[in-house]
Formats: C-alpha cells, sequence, structure tokens
C-alpha cells in the first residue's frame, strides 16, 4: 500500500500505542491511520513576543546579526509557502536589509569623528528603511498563517523591539518546516 506524499504546513502524526485513529488498521507499523495535522497552530504565533529563551540560538543571531537572521527566516518563509526554495532569494534578502543595517553603524562611526550632524539623516533614512522591510515581511507572515495583527503594529514592534519580532518570525517559521530550535 503506498502512502500520500505529505506537503508543508501539514505533519504526519502516528497514531497512539496501541490504539487506531478511525479509518481502520494497517497505517504506519501497523498502528493505525496516519493523521495529518497542522505544524503551527494558525491564527496565533507559535509563541509571545519576549519567548527568547526558547532558542538561544536564534535569540542570538537576531540580536547580533539581524540581517543573517532575517534573510534567513524571509528564505524559509518562501520555503514554507511555495514548497521549494527560491534561487537567490537568501542573498538578495541579506543585501536589502545588510547594506542599511551596516550603513548605520558606519555612518555612526563617522559622525562620532565628525560631528557632521547631517549624516543623523542617513542613519535615519536606513533605519527607516529596515523597519519598511521588518513590516513587510511580518505582514506578509501574518497572512501567510492567518495572524491577526495590523500594519501600525508591525511598524512599532520593528522600530523598538527589531531584536525579538525577527526571532519571534523566525521561531515560528522554523517550528513551521520542523526545523529544530
Amino acid at each position: 500500500m503506498a502512502y500520500p506524499v505529505v506537503a508543508a504546513p501539514y505533519a504526519m502524526a502516528l497514531p497512539p500505542a496501541g490504539g487506531a485513529y478511525a479509518g481502520g488498521a494497517g497505517g504506519v507499523n501497523g498502528g493505525g491511520a496516519v493523521m495529518l495535522m497542522p505544524r503551527v497552530a494558525r491564527g496565533s504565533w507559535s509563541d509571545g513576543l519576549f519567548d527568547c529563551f526558547d532558542s538561544f540560538t536564534i535569540t542570538l543571531l537576531a540580536c547580533c546579526i539581524t540581517p543573517y537572521r532575517w534573510a534567513l527566516t524571509e528564505e524559509r518563509s518562501h520555503q514554507a509557502l511555495h514548497h521549494a526554495p527560491r534561487e537567490g532569494l537568501f542573498t538578495k534578502s541579506l543585501l536589502w536589509y545588510g547594506i542599511p543595517w551596516a550603513l548605520v553603524f558606519l555612518l555612526q562611526v563617522i559622525w562620532d569623528a565628525t560631528g557632521a550632524w547631517w549624516l543623523v539623516f542617513l542613519c535615519l533614512l536606513c533605519t527607516v528603511i529596515q523597519i519598511w522591510l521588518g513590516m513587510r515581511t511580518r505582514k506578509r507572515l501574518r497572512e501567510q498563517y492567518g495572524i491577526q495583527g495590523s500594519e501600525c503594529e508591525d511598524c512599532m514592534l520593528h522600530a523598538f523591539c527589531r531584536c525579538c519580532a525577527v526571532a519571534q518570525e523566525a521561531r515560528h517559521v522554523d517550528r513551521d518546516l520542523a526545523i529544530p530550535i
């Protein structure tokens, strides 16, 4: 008997030991039918915004190397939606988020050394670009997983709690793809 191929966003669950689900005997290991179940619940994030210690690695990457973790989440969320990776998406995302991120640090160093006040405006522009990219990603993830929220909330989260928002999005997508976190 051939078993159907299971595609994301569903995972296979084995029947409980000694019992069988409705649908008859057989299935996996002779214990009953295979049940399909969502990997993450629809309608809410898999964990809270400040549940940073659920995955220390994701939190560390989101705080220290934000562009890398953001680009990885972009790539993985595309894979979860389309069931296939997109060539070059990680690199493109890394450049789009990483260049403004690096420029903010570089411009702050130059501003400290020269005192050129107009560099503050370039730093703000780079920060606004990062907030916009984060908002766009969070909105797409909310639509993809049926999560309630607003663009204003997404803006505030990426403006004031960027590391926590990037980490929460990463944990949610990784759980959906059954990637150990």
